[in-house]
């Protein structure tokens, strides 16, 4: 169990790093876009492609975060009402269940943009793919904490029955 403990830490640590650095990035970015705007100096003709590259993995990273942590937004009233109860497991159970489908349906669908992008990025010559891998790894990430929740609330329901 310690194992598991530490590569949660490890996932959640690479994450958050992942994340911020990537918001320092586009905050940078943006700044001197805008400073270059009023001042001219130099041109950053290649400043899109790092803002588009660092914006998709902001948001798939920040996802899979915020997913792992159950902070990401979700309309939770019904859990509330059942707080507590068996029935509250169940509802967690079948929402886990669902967010693993359309997960899987995340990744797969993800793989399949993936294989079929061929363009590369204009100015640095970065391939479209790596655009675009963010999305099956954060979903990767995603599902493996789906099924973490599946089996947690799969014990609760078994516990609270007995």
């Amino acid at each position: 169990m310690n194992v598991l403990k530490k590569m949660d830490k490890g996932i959640m640590t690479t994450l958050q790093v992942i994340c911020i650095s990537l918001l320092v990035v586009l905050f940078t970015l943006l700044s001197l876009n805008v400073f270059v705007r009023f001042f001219p100096l130099f041109s950053i003709g290649w400043f899109d492609e790092i803002v588009e590259l660092s914006f998709t993995s902001l948001t798939f990273f920040g996802a899979a975060f915020l997913w792992c942590k159950h902070e990401h937004s979700r309309i939770d009233f019904l859990s509330e009402k059942f707080m507590g109860t068996k029935k509250e497991f169940i509802l967690e159970f079948i929402i886990s269940i669902i967010g693993l489908i359309f997960i899987y349906f995340m990744v797969r669908y993800s793989l399949v943009l993936i294989n079929k992008a061929t363009a590369w990025s204009p100015i640095f010559k970065i391939p479209k793919k790596l655009f675009y891998a963010s999305i099956p790894i954060s979903g990767i990430v995603m599902g493996i904490y789906s099924i973490r929740d599946i089996v947690v609330n799969g014990r609760k329901i078994f516990i609270h029955s007995h």
